[in-house]
């Protein structure tokens, strides 16, 4: 089937990029998931001197919900996710809280001692979800 508009042939293709978020024809959301994962981790690069500074945790928590999580959760409106979509979109959140809080993988640091520093891992996905509407309430 072939469509023309003005007498010129518009291709078909597999993949296209609408209003920002990735539409495949399989459907599949892991191409979607990773591009926004990459772009949310840009907009916390880009932000890295906020996120490694000596600024309280409740004014880096702000920057992070305004600034990094939008962009990572952009068109999930749309999205069905499954179980490994969900644990690349958690993995992503925590490694960037891991940075903010200043803890690396090698402390190999429990959910104790995050929710000991500052606010904790936990209650900034808790925050992060309300702010994006997604409460179990």
């Amino acid at each position: 089937m072939e469509i023309k508009i003005s007498g010129e042939t518009i291709g078909i293709v597999d993949e296209y990029i609408y209003l920002g978020q990735l539409k495949t024809s399989n459907a599949k959301l892991n191409d979607e998931i990773n591009k926004r994962c990459n772009m949310a981790w840009s907009s916390f690069g880009r932000l890295h001197f906020i996120f490694k500074s000596k600024l309280p945790m409740c004014l880096k928590r702000k920057v992070y919900n305004q600034c990094v999580l939008p962009v990572m959760m952009y068109g999930c409106e749309t999205w069905t996710l499954n179980a490994q979509t969900t644990q690349r979109l958690r993995v992503t959140q925590r490694a960037m809280e891991r940075c903010m809080l200043g803890i690396t993988r090698r402390d190999r640091s429990d959910m104790d001692s995050l929710t000991n520093k500052g606010r904790g891992c936990n209650q900034l996905c808790e925050e992060a979800e309300v702010e994006m509407g997604r409460s179990n309430s």
